[in-house]
């Protein structure tokens, strides 16, 4: 029967041009008209689709010439007919530039010049259509082609980044000779100039008759840099090429006393500048502060010692989100260096949040500066607008002349100074006064320390009763006056002797029979004939050191109330010693009240009220200071950059840590990952607590992290190095009739502590270990070979906290949860652990290099077994085999015929060399490598040189050795060779071929046709092939493949997936929309992952504790 295809099996079928389209009639097939076609393995180009007996559609990009393999079927009524077929699609694109050539606008506002020490960052562009197909472009100067400004470097994404480094010079009048009167001038010998005419009108200056001097010369040299940057897709032989320049110039080059500048060269323009603006490098952030303690923190802009002028900082009033600026207490800016220092006060509140701005300004002029420093004359109650500071010193002091510039008091007028961490304007000023300044501000000052009363004051009354005070604020407020009317020489005054906790005691006896035990209460009844009152003995009792006891009026009745000071005497069980009698009633009727005594009483008028607050503004002999600026120039714009920062300060805290976690932790079974952890918890708010092992340990494999998290995997069989479980004649040894163990139970104490180190508590825990299989297990994984830069780029986009935050993330700080910075995807879990050879002769069948596309970014859960408990969700990226089925399964073979055909004489070896085609080549071959263009030369010897194409030599390979550096750029491993004429020739064997079949496999079966089994290469196939090498165990698969979705009972099973990172319950889809939002803005894009595979990666064989490759042969029976 004639075949239904007319052209015969690995036909190539035609040779396209990219981007070419396909209309009806064009590309017919060289089949029968009648028969139906479809294909069932391999792929057409993308872009291509058969209709009918035709293929039609437009092929996409490719990144080179590429040939594309694919296996068509015939029907034509009964009759099935399989052919391999091949298409070359051709018209692989040329890079191409975008960026002009010459001058760059790499300046500031696009200016075609940069200032030294400018910051830069400047990207180049150009375009190759073949980016679309997975193609990257690789920026790069060919030595010898040029060179940037120092300090720039150029990326391999087109990136110009740095500082630019200055040229200085040295003036020509500096050549002339002569001496020198000042060693930090100008000029080395600056006497040299020599004097003409004119005159001189300042005696001690740098420059004689300086009326007559020249204009300013640059002391820094300008500059071009011109150089060649080379585009490379990998793939065109001449890479384009462009030439650029970057102007180099000196900021004292855009004075405007500089003649040396040319007008209308079209470089420069007339707003330019040499005044540099300060670029911040503190992060807005500054942490945390801990109250009651001094602190010092740093604020820094970039600075060169080359560049003009000084930077000041000041205080701004306003931040940028028109909230007010405020330092914390006790802090103050040193308007030099930046520095914010001084001693944070106590602070009852447990976190407390400032947020102030700061400006930089870079002055160029001649500045005067000074600090002003007022003392506060006397404390002064909050609400007033004025107060007093001691006399601030005059341009004359104490008969000396003040050089500064700055008359202290009157320059504060309309400025702004910060009073006890709060910003105010000065109004007006006054010094009209002998023995103190007043100075008047814009609004009323604000509280600072406060109480509040408790009670209505009594009039003429020396104390009163206030709210409950800590005994830091009973200490500040110790010594302080109220000042009232503080404007007058003799103001109304009332200085607080002290502030101390009282209690009100009320004794009832239902028999009016109360008496005093003078000897518990630390005194001793009146002598014989001296009398006093009950109440008078209470106060006896009671009162010390100048602190009052205040007894209800009334006659005794069976009761008695008092207040008495908060101490041991006041404490229940002494005043039940204290007072005695039959079926007394003790009862505390208050204890959340202080009592603040005067030095004197109040006048009549003075009534406090409860409910009043009473709050001190500012303290006497405390102190303010203020940065005073003055320069020569007003008119001049002195550029300033704001920037504002936030801190947190942490005061009293009562910090109390509890634990959740039982003690006993459960069962984990060994090899298997922990997913334990322990957790306290503390009623300080926004922290985080630290787990530290304090005593015992862990079983071998595991680790406690700081978060918690108990890591890794309980090793069972151990190494010298790493130690595992104790195994005594195989696991069947026993003590105490079984209910004695070795090392299955580990009992461990941790320690949970704040960060802050306010408290900690520590808890004993014990985990037992399961030993239930004595079989070792080994993972395999899949792991594409990437360039550098798209894993930089990847680890970039996983690492991204505003992409996957990091209170989504389940177990951050453990490797195998957490972000997942590794492309890896795995292959099979829970593999018996055997010798490597054995995991090497499982690729033998259904295993070939190929390539898996990239699928949808999905998400799923992991419950614990037999539950609905969540225990963790995951983000990842759905890898599709296209070889794959995804319904039924797909055949793991079928018969054909090998191309080469596989013969009886193929060897893997052949004793003599081949020399019929020795001499009759190139002593040159140039290889377009993956990062940079290397060339191998061939010696006249028995050796040959590899290097770059621009001369840099790479390597020398002679008859003696071969030295390799590995991936690291540290390790090197040398491999001696000897292939000299004087070696036995049996010994010069060579390889032939690739994987050649060898006679004790089972993969050939050779029948009469001269046909064999062609294996089929996909994942499930692959997996079948993996499983003949031993036992398996289901339980190492990913608790979410065992998990059934989307209510679902099923367990979701084996999924090709490539995971991006586990979430905390409920934060997966959060994740994912994440993920899709930074997708579609352009930060990463997953199709640029070349998913091409030629290996596995096993993480451990007999013998073998770390990970190793095992690649998949060539053979051609698989396809």
């Amino acid at each position: 029967m004639a075949s239904i295809w007319t052209q015969p099996n690995n036909y190539k079928l035609r040779t396209l041009v990219e981007r070419v389209k396909l209309e009806t009639g064009d590309f017919i097939l060289p089949v029968d008209s009648g028969a139906a076609i479809t294909t069932i393995a391999g792929d057409l180009p993308p872009g291509l689709r058969i209709v009918g007996t035709e293929i039609l559609g437009t092929p996409f990009e490719v990144e080179i010439t590429k040939i594309f393999k694919f296996v068509l079927r015939a029907t034509l009524g009964t009759t099935v007919e399989d052919r391999t077929f091949t298409i070359e699609v051709t018209g692989p694109d040329e890079p191409f530039w975008i960026t002009e050539p010459g001058l760059i606008p790499i300046g500031a506002n696009q200016n075609l010049f940069v200032l030294d020490n400018q910051i830069i960052d400047y990207q180049f562009l150009a375009i190759d259509a073949d980016t679309a197909a997975g193609q990257t472009l690789e920026y790069y100067i060919v030595p010898g082609e040029g060179t940037l400004p120092p300090g720039l470097t150029l990326t391999s994404t087109g990136r110009i980044q740095g500082v630019v480094e200055p040229l200085l010079a040295l003036d020509r009048e500096a050549a002339k000779g002569g001496f020198d009167t000042s060693p930090y001038d100008a000029y080395p010998s600056d006497f040299s100039i020599k004097a003409d005419r004119g005159f001189d009108s300042y005696f001690y200056d740098n420059v004689r008759y300086d009326t007559q001097s020249n204009p300013q010369t640059p002391k820094k040299l300008n500059r071009y840099y011109e150089f060649k940057v080379t585009i490379n897709d990998g793939v065109t032989q001449d890479p384009p090429k462009r030439k650029f320049k970057i102007y180099v110039v000196g900021d004292d080059y855009l004075r405007s006393d500089n003649t040396i500048m040319k007008v209308s060269n079209g470089v420069f323009k007339a707003d330019n500048t040499h005044i540099r603006q300060p670029r911040w490098l503190t992060p807005t952030d500054l942490g945390y502060k801990k109250s009651n303690n001094n602190a010092t923190i740093y604020l820094d802009v970039y600075d060169s010692d080359t560049l003009q002028g000084n930077i000041l900082y000041s205080l701004d009033d306003i931040n940028n989100d028109n909230s007010e600026s405020i330092l914390p207490p006790g802090l103050s800016l040193d308007s030099f260096n930046g520095e914010l220092t001084g001693t944070i006060p106590y602070q009852p509140q447990s976190f407390k949040d400032y947020k102030f701005t700061v400006r930089a300004t870079r002055y160029t002029n001649d500045i005067d500066y000074a600090v002003v420093t007022g003392t506060f004359y006397e404390d002064t109650l909050s609400g007033k607008r004025s107060f007093k500071i001691y006399k601030l010193p005059l341009n004359v002091q104490d008969g000396i002349t003040l050089n500064d510039g700055i008359d202290d008091l009157n320059d504060l007028q309309g400025e702004n100074i910060v009073l006890n961490g709060r910003p105010y304007k000065v109004e007006s000023v006054d010094g009209s006064n002998e023995d103190y300044d007043v100075i008047t501000l814009t609004e009323t000052l604000r509280p600072f320390l406060s109480f509040t009363l408790a009670q209505d004051s009594v009039e003429n009354s020396q104390t009163i009763f206030v709210e409950k005070l800590n005994n830091f604020e009973r200490q500040q407020w110790k010594d302080k006056s109220l000042v009232y009317d503080n404007q007058s020489d003799s103001p109304e005054t009332y200085t607080i002797q002290s502030v101390y906790g009282y209690r009100r005691w009320q004794i009832t006896s239902p028999t009016a029979d109360i008496t005093i035990n003078f000897e518990a209460g630390g005194t001793t009844a009146l002598p014989f004939g001296q009398t006093e009152t009950f109440a008078q003995s209470i106060i006896r009792i009671f009162e010390g050191n100048e602190l009052p006891v205040f007894v209800d009026p009334g006659a005794f009745t069976g009761s008695v109330t008092f207040w008495a000071p908060d101490n041991a005497l006041t404490k229940e069980s002494r005043i039940k010693t204290i007072f005695t009698g039959a079926d007394l009633t003790y009862t505390l009727l208050e204890k959340d009240k202080d009592l603040v005594y005067f030095n004197r009483p109040l006048e009549p008028g003075r009534n406090y009220t409860t409910g009043q607050t009473v709050s001190i503004a500012l303290y006497s002999d405390g102190v303010f200071e203020k940065e005073l600026i003055t320069y020569a120039n007003a008119d001049i714009n002195n550029p300033s950059t704001p920037k504002t920062f936030t801190i947190r300060i942490l005061g009293e805290v009562d910090s109390e840590i509890t634990w959740i976690t039982p003690a006993n932790l459960g069962s984990i079974t060994a090899n298997f990952t922990s997913t334990k952890r322990v957790t306290a918890q503390t009623n300080v708010p926004d922290t985080r607590l630290i787990y530290t092992i304090v005593s015992g340990r862990l079983p071998n494999g595991l680790r406690l992290a700081y978060t918690g998290e108990i890591i890794g995997k309980v090793t069972q069989f151990g190494t010298l190095q790493n130690l595992g479980l104790t195994t005594i004649d195989n696991a069947d040894f026993g003590l105490d009739g079984g209910t004695t163990s070795i090392d299955r139970s580990y009992k461990f104490k941790i320690k949970a502590e704040d960060r802050f180190g306010y408290s900690a508590v520590e808890r004993e825990f014990v985990i037992n270990i399961i030993d239930q299989d004595d079989t070792l297990y080994s993972n395999l994984y899949i792991r594409p070979m990437l360039e550098p830069n798209i894993r930089k780029e990847f680890k970039r986009f996983v690492s991204n906290p505003d992409i996957f935050p990091t209170d989504t993330i389940y177990r951050a700080s453990d490797p195998n949860y957490g972000i997942q910075t590794k492309i890896s995807m795995l292959a099979y879990a829970g593999l018996e652990t055997t010798l490597i050879d054995k995991y090497v002769a499982a690729t033998a069948k259904n295993h070939k290099r190929r390539s898996y596309k990239i699928g949808e970014v999905k998400t799923a859960i992991a419950k614990e077994p037999g539950s609905n408990d969540i225990v963790y969700e995951i983000v990842y990226l759905e890898i599709v085999d296209p070889r794959d089925s995804k319904k039924g399964k797909v055949a793991d073979s079928f018969v054909g015929n090998p191309q080469p055909e596989i013969t009886a004489d193929s060897v893997s070896y052949e004793i003599m060399d081949d020399e019929t085609a020795q001499d009759s080549g190139y002593d040159v071959a140039k290889v377009d490598g993956r990062f940079r263009d290397v060339e191998v030369v061939l010696d006249q010897g028995d050796g040959m040189t590899v290097g770059t194409r621009s001369g840099e030599v790479i390597q020398t390979i002679d008859n003696d050795d071969i030295d390799i550096t590995l991936r690291d750029g540290v390790t090197e491993v040398n491999i001696d060779v000897d292939l000299s004429d004087a070696e036995p020739i049996r010994q010069r064997l060579r390889q032939r071929g690739e994987n050649t079949v060898k006679a004790d496999t089972d993969a050939v079966n050779i029948n009469n046709a001269n046909e064999v089994n062609m294996y089929i290469s996909n994942t499930t196939n692959m997996r079948e092939e993996l499983e003949k090498v031993g036992r398996s165990q289901r339980q190492y698969l990913p608790l979410w493949m065992r998990t059934g979705q989307d209510g679902s009972i099923a367990e979701l099973d084996y999924v090709t997936a490539i995971p991006l990172a586990y979430c905390k319950e409920g934060k997966s889809k959060l994740v994912q929309q994440n993920v899709k939002n930074a997708l579609a803005n352009g930060e990463f894009d997953f199709k640029r992952i070349n998913f091409d595979v030629d290996r596995y990666i096993v993480d451990s064989a007999t013998g073998i504790q770390d990970e190793r490759y095992i690649v998949f042969p060539n053979y051609v029976f698989n396809v």
